[in-house]
């Protein structure tokens, strides 16, 4: 007897398949290890991710969803593609993935980390951070097939700000010269922004 997929079946996979390294990829992002911004371990997990995520609903036989929805599945689609082919045929379609740490800046305080980042970038799309992105699809997905999988997202804090910012040396630390690093202000309304950060001084432990 051959075996029918069922909605459950179909929960276990979005939770086993997307969800739980979605996860592991948010509680890899709260440390500050150095990465290097064309090759790392963040960057190949995202990769990954993406293509469980654009593949989702065609290996389920699920129908799309909105356009809105689309969207996003054709950004993570573009990520996969470029991960297994690199240049593209459409040349809009290629995908650049870096990653950096990210750091808010504060005038008084100093400066704090906030997560490790992986921005794609293309013609196509303009820059993406992928890392939000594969989780707006998750979340987006998890509430139209009403899997109600609750707490997707491990709750992220932000630690307090020193007078320098620390990043860290590991195991898969493979080139420090190439790290990259975003730095950030928050405006009058409180929001994040790409800014200048001034006198900064990072310390590599």
């Amino acid at each position: 007897m051959q075996a029918q997929t069922s909605s459950g079946d179909m929960r276990v996979r979005f939770f086993h398949e997307l969800v739980q390294p979605y996860q592991s990829l948010i509680s890899r992002s709260v440390r500050n290890d150095l990465v290097a911004s064309k090759v790392s371990d963040i960057a190949a997990a995202s990769n990954a991710l993406a293509v469980s995520a654009a593949h989702f609903l065609e290996v389920g036989k699920l129908p799309a969803g909105d356009a809105e929805e689309e969207q996003l599945r054709q950004m993570l689609q573009d990520v996969a593609d470029s991960a297994k082919h690199g240049a593209l045929g459409d040349p809009k379609r290629t995908i650049k993935l870096e990653a950096s740490l990210g750091y808010e800046i504060d005038d008084e305080k100093g400066s704090r980390f906030l997560k490790t980042e992986v921005w794609a970038s293309s013609d196509r799309f303009g820059s993406f951070d992928l890392i939000n992105t594969v989780g707006k699809y998750i979340e987006t997905l998890n509430g139209r097939l009403q899997f109600e999988i609750t707490q997707l997202k491990p709750t992220i804090e932000p630690g307090p700000f020193n007078n320098e910012a620390v990043a860290k040396v590991t195991k898969n630390t493979v080139d420090v010269a190439s790290f990259g690093i975003r730095t950030y202000k928050r405006d009058a309304s409180g929001s994040l922004n790409l800014a200048d950060p001034g006198k900064f001084t990072i310390v590599v432990v």
